[in-house]
């Protein structure tokens, strides 16, 4: 009884005393806030690699002082693997700690490392080369943690970049081609950087052909840009060699045009450009006089070999055909019957063999060996399946063809006309594209438009067939896709082809390739810029169009666009849990009644914007605050209001986002960076919130603004446009 009565009296004689101390510190710090006595700061930072000093940038306050709320940052060369800090500070602390983490995976490189004020500790630095990938990441977060004697210590971070001047080479495969009667030679000019390219967007570099030997005409670049994509090393474009009345051998050049200069980069500061070695590629274009070339090759793949992924497992093969053909060779009707067989399956068994139907090989079943002919009558249905799907363009279309259509046979007649003149035959190759021709990758088709006008350039009876075809043909298209397009959607053949290519793909898929989470063919890549605003590459405007053709029914899309939480359902987000939230610890019983004895003093502390910490004294402490920041979006006051975007956000923890109504979101998942594509229309102000572990340090914070597209999915100059980082 004695002991719990002295308790009490000691409750009720401390309780006073700590109040009155508390008052007078109120009076004490009203001039000066506490928190900026107890705070110390740094009051110099310097960083070196290999004994020369490293340029920080965006560090320091106007006084000159390294501020923690800025963006700091830092770019050494590729073949550095460590950096030396020095920071210096005045105030309460004795040590400091320096440590170092991958930025993609949050690896630790290097520990905390305890350092005292002006001396020095290393640091290590990540040793890739590629931009937010994990384990091959070149981008360093160094972090100074400044302790304090009281309170949470203060943090600064700075971001190591890799950069420096990045060179391209060039080379050709094959160095040596051979001239060819029937098509044209091809060769892959390939431009190679030193480091992968990490550019905010795609590079583009021109190149230049000079001749040797050559002359005009000879040949033709494909395309006379390689375009290197953000992350890639390499980019290829061909050239396309043309048979010539001469009998020797020649020589052409391929050399580099001006490289661009200027290139925006926030991720690794390289946009700097370099002739390397080599800088130039010979090609050697060899005369084929003596026919040992591919002269009378149509290169065409037979009608098995096309239709191979159809074919079923047991398929028979034109070579076990023939077998059986031959096997009884003096028999007229049994050779005649594997012949039509043969026909059936495309190989050349002279003029006047009409191909075996299924409907006749079925019924052989029952008139010769049935395993057999079960076995053909199967190879056969998978053939008929083959050509429905992917017979030729100007079969599938024959009921749609006007009476005066050219014919493909027609039009290589008029292309073979005038082989030396490389316009010219690129030309007619783009119509026979159209008609569905083989004439090799890289040939766009001619459009309805294109050949219209050519009417006025060219001999006009002759285009106006080819306007004629392609109009049907555009109708036959339009047509047959039926319940796959847009009520009145104009289809073109090109278009098609593209939606083909692309197939049933989900607009989170299309993100995901878009967010490099996930990895598309490049031919699907090129389909999905086709069909959006076709300026070369994959970018935020190809998504948006893939995004509205699945909504509006204009593609056969995996799925439907995804809808998003909006912003007005974020706080019964975060009241349900979906923010995190600093557990709740039961405290051991014996500090139950302390706990109780302090409950007033917590509530004064707080009210002086101070916190308790667990003795129940006063000290700077505050915990951390999960919450969520905003995402503040201004567009130019005269531009255009975009329809999408894609932006970047960078910090500790990036967790969970949230758009405005009328907003669909995509967003990489996992550690480092975190990028989100906003899709509908961006009207100024919050755009997207996002869960982060403490919202007081919104400082730590920065969003950038990647990629812009309008209404009509064209890209728009993103430096017009804003975003910023607020508190709720």
């Amino acid at each position: 009884m004695m002991q719990r009565a002295h308790r009490g009296a000691r409750r009720s004689l401390l309780t006073p005393a700590l109040l009155a101390l508390l008052l007078g510190t109120l009076g004490l710090f009203s001039a000066a806030p506490a928190q900026a006595q107890l705070r110390a700061t740094l009051s110099g930072l310097s960083l070196s690699a290999g004994g020369s000093t490293v340029t920080l940038d965006g560090c320091f306050n106007a006084q000159g002082n390294p501020d923690y709320t800025k963006p700091c940052a830092a770019t050494v060369p590729r073949n550095v693997l460590a950096v030396t800090v020095t920071p210096t500070w005045d105030g309460t602390p004795n040590t400091a700690t320096v440590s170092s983490r991958e930025m993609a995976s949050g690896k630790e490189l290097t520990a905390p490392q305890s350092v005292t004020s002006g001396n020095s500790v290393t640091v290590a630095l990540a040793s890739g080369l590629a931009y937010n990938s994990a384990g091959t990441e070149h981008r360093t977060l160094v972090a100074i943690q400044l302790e304090r004697t009281a309170g949470l210590p203060v943090y600064y971070g700075i971001t190591i970049y890799k950069g420096g001047p990045t060179s391209v080479s060039l080379s050709i495969s094959p160095n040596q081609v051979t001239e060819t009667d029937n098509e044209a030679a091809k060769a892959t000019v390939t431009a190679t950087l030193s480091w992968p390219w990490d550019g905010d967007a795609d590079v583009v570099i021109p190149l230049t052909g000079t001749h040797g030997t050559s002359e005009a005409g000879d040949w033709v670049f494909e395309n006379a840009n390689v375009m290197i994509r953000r992350g890639q090393s390499t980019g290829t474009t061909r050239i396309f060699v043309w048979p010539d009345a001469d009998t020797d051998d020649e020589t052409m050049t391929v050399g580099l045009g001006t490289l661009p200069t200027g290139a925006r980069s926030s991720r690794a500061r390289n946009t700097t450009l370099t002739a390397g070695t080599p800088s130039s590629a010979t090609l050697t274009i060899t005369d084929d006089d003596d026919g040992s070339g591919l002269s009378g090759s149509s290169g065409t793949a037979t009608l098995m070999e096309r239709c191979a992924s159809h074919l079923p497992s047991n398929a028979v093969s034109v070579a076990e055909v023939r077998g059986w053909r031959d096997a009884h060779s003096h028999d007229a009707a049994h050779v005649l019957r594997w012949n039509r067989v043969l026909a059936a399956l495309g190989d050349d068994v002279g003029a006047g063999i009409s191909p075996m139907t299924v409907a006749e090989s079925r019924a052989n079943e029952s008139r010769f060996m049935r395993s057999r002919w079960a076995r053909v009558t199967a190879t056969l249905e998978a053939i008929e399946s083959c050509l429905d799907d992917s017979g030729t363009l100007m079969e599938r279309c024959a009921s749609y063809l006007p009476s005066n259509a050219v014919s493909v046979a027609e039009v290589r007649g008029w292309r073979d006309a005038h082989s030396h003149d490389a316009a010219h035959v690129l030309r007619w190759n783009r119509v026979l594209a159209a008609l569905g021709d083989d004439v090799g990758e890289g040939i766009s088709p001619m459009t309805v438009a294109e050949s219209r006008a050519n009417e006025s350039r060219f001999m006009r009876s002759r285009w106006a067939r080819v306007t004629a075809t392609l109009e049907a043909i555009e109708t036959c298209l339009a047509n047959q896709a039926g319940g796959d397009r847009a009520p009145g959607k104009v289809v073109g053949i090109e278009e098609a082809r593209a939606l083909a290519i692309v197939g049933e793909l989900s607009p989170d898929d299309a993100a995901d390739a878009l967010l490099a989470r996930s990895g598309l063919e490049e031919k699907r890549l090129e389909a999905l810029d086709r069909l959006g605003n076709a300026n070369g590459r994959y970018d935020v405007g190809d998504l948006l169009a893939w995004i509205e053709r699945c909504r509006t029914g204009g593609a056969r899309c995996d799925g439907s666009p995804k809808t998003s939480p909006s912003a007005a359902a974020l706080p019964a987000a975060i009241a349900a849990g979906a923010v995190p939230r600093r557990p709740r610890r039961r405290a051991p019983r014996g500090r139950v009644r302390r706990r109780r004895r302090t409950g007033m003093l917590t509530v004064l502390c707080a009210a002086t914007l101070w916190s308790c910490d667990a003795a129940g004294g006063p000290t700077a402490a505050v915990p951390p605050e999960p919450g969520l920041l905003t995402v503040e979006w201004t567009a130019p006051a005269r531009g255009p209001v975009a329809a999408g975007a894609l932006v970047e956000i960078d910090g500790p923890h990036v967790g969970d986002a949230r758009v405005a109504g009328g907003l669909e979101l995509y967003a990489t998942e996992g550690t480092g960076p975190k990028q989100f594509v906003l899709a509908g229309t961006m009207r100024n102000g919050a755009v997207l919130e996002f869960e982060v572990p403490d919202k007081r340090q919104a400082g730590l914070y920065s969003v950038r603004v990647v990629e812009v597209a309008g209404d009509d999915h064209r890209l728009l100059d993103a430096d017009r446009y804003r975003a910023g980082i607020a508190s709720n």
